[in-house]
């Protein structure tokens, strides 16, 4: 899962052009929403609002790029809605392969550190610098979650 990258050069922000990014990258990061929260609506809630703090950021002058603005603002949409203890539910027709069932099992009881480090590295191919920057935690830290996360998922999984 990756990201389109490009940022429109003007000085102002064009809303044409964050609207291009948007739907270029909508499917991923509800997918990667879904994967990390497990409902719907939340998922769906957690992406738009992910997309317009990207837009707000953007939209002032922020000089990040598209991507790490709306990772971001993601995971702060994931503890927002993790914090409302959104009922986590398995739905067939959005994961609909074996893969993604398995990862999913393996996800769905993670803490919600262990499982934002992995949605970040794992689901969103994001290297452990970028993950940890975003995070806000050192490489160390990422690693250590990452370790830990793996051999939860490896025990439900097996």
């Amino acid at each position: 899962m990756e990201l389109a990258h490009g940022v429109p050069s003007s000085p102002k922000y064009n809303l044409e052009s964050f609207n291009r990014l948007v739907a270029d990258n909508q499917d991923d990061i509800y997918t990667l929403a879904f994967m990390v929260i497990g409902d719907k609506d939340a998922a769906e809630r957690a992406a738009r609002t992910a997309f317009m703090q990207a837009y707000l950021d953007l939209s002032s002058g922020n000089k990040q790029p598209f991507h790490w603005l709306v990772y971001r603002a993601l995971v702060t949409a994931f503890r927002q809605e993790l914090r409302r203890k959104v009922s986590v539910s398995q739905d067939a027709e959005l994961i609909s392969d074996e893969i993604q069932r398995s990862a999913w099992r393996g996800l769905s009881g993670l803490p919600t550190d262990l499982r934002l480090a992995v949605a970040l590295v794992d689901l969103a191919g994001l290297n452990y610098e970028q993950a940890a920057e975003i995070l806000g935690i050192n490489v160390r830290q990422i690693r250590r979650r990452l370790a830990q996360a793996r051999a939860l998922i490896h025990s439900r999984i097996s």
